[in-house]
């Protein structure tokens, strides 16, 4: 069913509308909880395991206040991720996977800003995002250099077309026990589990430096982070047996060292909307309930 047709189809119960919705965000609830459990376990897992780590390096050490603006935008931002990463993963569990999306949006954006501040200290970067001013993606993909890009940007670009009211934004029926739905119930937890190794990466990788690490292992309270990245490993482990090309391509894009050229302009890249024909549920990515696709 397009999104067109789908307009038309909303429930006729004899309740009220909000009551209606709700009792369905319950139902799609149970369902999908049932049906991507193990794929929600590691989901949630990683993201206690990401928040832990920071609390422990972050969280009430003042030897690790960020010391320049571009830091200090980094830490804001991956906090900032954090929380729309969750938010999205509570969206999509009720069945609204359309705005959940509009939050991986800015998931994927925070981290990418976040990365580039790291590398690259640009401070002028950083005052413009403290004060309030776009940033636009095409400032972090037109100063990378050695590093296939065009993996993200076309990820990007999918989850553009769910921000802006397009065909393909926002879904046409609340409830998610058709085919289709669960279809897209299923990427966008393939997105969320995407993400959540990306921010895991930002964090361990260009966050926590020695001295951060040095400092929580020494002063710290309670220091678990060495468990709890052989944990995270773990957890990695078995989601990249699901992922297909599309999804391990964006993930190691992310992940590989960034060689950043000096900023001369910032040019903003329009980038094609392809992501859909290759996207990792229709690329391999195998989840419960669902065939290769």
């Amino acid at each position: 069913m397009s999104n067109v047709q789908a307009l038309v189809q909303f429930p006729r119960t004899g309740l009220g509308a909000s009551a209606t919705f709700c009792d369905t965000a319950a139902g799609n609830q149970s369902i999908i909880e049932d049906l991507f459990r193990d794929q929600l376990k590691r989901i949630r897992l990683l993201f206690d395991i990401s928040v832990e780590i920071a609390v422990q390096h972050i969280g009430g050490l003042d030897t690790l206040v960020p010391r320049t603006d571009a830091q200090r935008s980094a830490y804001h931002l991956f906090q900032k991720q954090a929380h729309a990463q969750f938010d999205a993963l509570t969206l999509v569990t009720s069945g609204a996977f359309g705005s959940a999306r509009i939050l991986l949006r800015q998931v994927l954006e925070a981290q990418m800003i976040a990365k580039f501040c790291c590398l690259s200290e640009d401070e002028q970067l950083a005052l413009r995002w403290q004060a309030g001013k776009s940033v636009k993606l095409g400032s972090v993909f037109n100063n990378v250099r050695d590093t296939d890009m065009s993996p993200i940007k076309v990820f990007w670009g999918e989850l553009c077309q769910f921000t802006h009211a397009t065909i393909y934004a926002q879904q046409g029926t609340r409830s998610i026990e058709g085919d289709v739905e669960l279809d897209q119930v299923e990427l966008t937890l393939v997105f969320i589990e995407m993400l959540g190794e990306c921010g895991y990466h930002l964090l361990n990788t260009h966050l926590l430096g020695r001295s951060a690490r040095y400092y929580a292992a020494t002063y710290g309270k309670r220091y678990t982070a060495p468990q709890l990245r052989t944990e995270a490993r773990d957890v990695f482990r078995d989601a990249h047996k699901m992922y297909g090309p599309s999804a391990k391509a964006v993930i190691r894009s992310f992940k590989r060292q960034w060689n950043i050229k000096p900023v001369t302009s910032r040019v903003v890249v329009r980038t094609p909307l392809s992501f859909r024909q290759d996207s990792p549920s229709r690329a391999n990515v195998r989840t419960r309930g669902l065939n290769d696709r």
